[in-house]
């Protein structure tokens, strides 16, 4: 896609500083090479609990090897999302981060996270190849983002609630090879009137992360891409397209005709405190990503259970689409060590940190040979852990982010929201949804 004076100005000026820091020890490329690189930077990630314990010992094992250079890891802002936005126009950004798409491709188009292209060439990082993407390394041609972790998305389910009811198995009866109608199904055999038990749990406002693997696979689009799928300028929203649609109104009757599906505020009340209504027993599946397993993982419940995939519309149908989604580190163009900003974002691309994420088996690994190592992320339990990379990389969803997404995506969450307590139809809040996002698409250009 074309780029304005702006981003044109900001690449120039990137490279310009790119070769005023490798002016002291550099290789045959320009680049310093990684022992005369030093500097004490700022990493920011959302990570807590487990998840940041494993990330501290990426940072111990990386300063080992790296001496020179001191990473101090922080937390997010506590506002979040626009919290990040904010640090960054006030000039005072973290020298790398963990970067969410909904401001991701804010930052890629402002050229405040760096191009990183020929660090990799350099590097000889091949991240076609040798990774799982989280679709959000990349930006109009130029690699921003350096691979961390991934989140791919399967059904979570209880097999021995399912095996109880008398229902399909999704493994043991139907191969991992199910529809609607076999979720449907089992949903209405596990769910229990009055009892605080319910089939399924999704989080139906959440268009993308949740309602997408049926949107998807049912052949519908929440974001049509085909006018040019590298210029989000031309993007349209189609939540309220014929296959979308049908799809949004199965997830509707889900919850409010065969009421298999527990509400949003269900949830809530019946859920102990630090379990999950899954762990509880409150429900026999849910969707989500691979981030979810840690929890079963480290306390084995009182119950067998398994992950299967998402399942096809119908039979016949097309092969259920998962959220193919993560978040990989960018280094910000005001850092004044952005040298060492890069080896530590490279190093946790790297085998050593990657085995690292595999081991602790609470992030998928982006790299894909870390996945397979003994005692890494795809060693059960659970029986099918590997059915979260199954799918190819070309046959899975995505967010479709851009530069005003967090935008759309709150105004798409409030409709969707109002739409299942039925204060409006869902018909009409899918048309809303798409008016008012297209809106927000024209203010963009």
């Amino acid at each position: 896609m074309g780029m304005t004076r702006r981003q044109v100005m900001g690449v120039l000026s990137g490279a310009a500083a790119t070769g005023v820091l490798a002016a002291c020890g550099t290789s045959s490329s320009g680049q310093p090479t990684a022992a005369n690189v030093s500097g004490e930077i700022v990493y920011m990630t959302p990570w807590s609990g487990v998840q940041l314990d494993i990330m501290n010992e990426v940072n111990a094992m990386f300063a080992q090897k790296n001496p020179k250079i001191k990473v101090n890891v922080v937390p997010q802002p506590s506002n979040g999302y626009d919290g990040v936005v904010a640090s960054f126009a006030a000039g005072s950004a973290p020298d790398s981060l963990w970067v969410a798409g909904q401001y991701g491709p804010r930052l890629y188009d402002s050229n405040e996270l760096i191009d990183l292209t020929e660090h990799f060439k350099v590097a000889k990082m091949d991240l076609q190849k040798d990774y799982i993407s989280s679709k959000l390394e990349l930006w109009n041609g130029k690699i921003r983002g350096v691979p961390e972790t991934v989140s791919p998305h399967a059904w979570y389910y209880n097999k021995t609630m399912v095996k109880q009811t008398g229902g399909k198995d999704p493994w043991d009866d139907l191969k991992g090879d199910w529809t609607w109608e076999h979720l449907l199904d089992n949903a209405k055999r596990t769910t229990k009137d009055g009892q605080d038990q319910w089939g399924l749990q999704v989080d139906y406002t959440s268009p993308w992360y949740q309602d997408g693997g049926f949107i998807w696979t049912n052949d519908g689009k929440l974001i049509d891409t085909a006018p040019d799928p590298g210029n989000w300028r031309k993007w349209r929203y189609t939540f309220s397209s014929p296959k979308s649609v049908e799809a949004f109104q199965f997830i509707y009757d889900l919850l409010n005709t065969y009421k298999v599906m527990a509400s949003n505020d269900d949830i809530k009340r019946v859920t102990p405190p630090g379990s999950t209504a899954f762990l509880s027993g409150k429900v026999w599946a849910f969707e989500n990503s691979s981030g979810q397993l840690s929890a079963p993982r480290k306390t084995p419940p009182g119950f067998d259970w398994d992950v299967a995939p998402i399942p096809r519309a119908k039979a016949g149908g097309r092969t259920g689409v998962p959220l193919w989604s993560g978040n990989p580190t960018g280094i910000w163009q005001g850092s004044k060590n952005r040298d060492a900003a890069w080896e530590w974002a490279k190093f946790k691309a790297l085998d050593d940190a990657q085995n690292l994420f595999s081991r602790g088996k609470t992030v998928t690994a982006a790299l894909k040979r870390s996945l397979t190592i003994p005692d890494g992320f795809e060693t059960p339990p659970p029986a099918h852990v590997s059915v979260f990379r199954a799918v190819k990389f070309e046959d899975s969803g995505s967010w479709n982010y851009h530069p005003r997404f967090q935008e759309a995506e709150q105004l798409a969450t409030r409709e969707l929201g109002g739409a299942f307590k039925k204060e409006k139809s869902l018909r009409q809040a899918l048309q809303d949804i798409d008016t008012a996002c297209n809106a927000i698409m024209d203010r963009q250009v």
